[in-house]
């Protein structure tokens, strides 16, 4: 078992010296693949490095984003990337060090809202455990947008503007060794209606049959 553990050690150093991440980076946020019922409006968070910044990763991190609830309301969360929900009995991602022996990186990933006043407040949290170096995940580049997950509101009026922006008092990412921080450039905003993305009621066309 010694033998193992030395060999893997001496595995993970020799590949680690490969690892081409940039400490910090300029990102950016967006908001994309908008989804929408009568009742409910749903897009997801994606990160991406500005152009022309290195690969990089991302440690403990805040998104802090405001909307207008006189539009929708009382958000979900669905994490895709940088997570770790066990606490709730939920899942963790994964890192894979070789076949079969993997390592979660993130310990804990939380979410709420406020909503006493309007604009109102929803917030994802997520803390970095540790990373391997060389062996980091997800790695983020400049030219794919990653999604950290998927926020769903109740729809209460399609017909005003969702307004739904990042805060950036309160967003944050940390650079690999979770000291602050990544920079923030290009951020995102949804100033359009459910109603723009055809999430109110449709009609269905009716067959009248008449018998003579």
């Amino acid at each position: 078992m010694q033998h193992l553990l030395l060999l893997l050690s001496l595995f993970l150093l020799s590949i680690s010296c490969f690892a081409q991440l940039t400490d910090q980076v300029t990102y950016d946020l967006k908001f994309d693949e908008i989804q929408c019922t009568p009742t409910s409006f749903c897009f997801e968070i994606q990160v991406k490095g500005a152009a022309g910044e290195g690969d990089f990763v991302i440690g403990s991190y805040t998104i802090a984003l405001t909307y207008n609830t006189d539009a929708i309301r009382q958000p979900t969360y669905n994490p895709i990337n940088f997570y770790n929900t066990t606490q709730d009995g939920g899942t963790a991602q994964e890192c894979e060090i070789v076949a079969g022996i993997v390592y979660a990186p993130f310990e804990l990933t939380s979410n709420s809202y406020s909503e006493t006043v309007n604009p109102a407040t929803w917030n994802v949290t997520s803390l970095l455990d540790t990373y391997f170096d060389g062996y980091e995940c997800p790695v983020v580049d400049d030219t794919t947008w990653m999604p950290f997950g998927q926020v769903c509101f109740d729809i209460i009026d399609p017909n005003e503007e969702v307004n739904i922006s990042f805060d950036t008092g309160l967003t944050i990412l940390n650079k690999s060794d979770d000291t602050p921080s990544h920079i923030p450039g290009i951020l995102s905003t949804i100033d359009n209606t459910p109603k723009d993305y055809a999430c109110a009621p449709t009609c269905l066309p009716v067959s009248i049959i008449i018998n003579n």
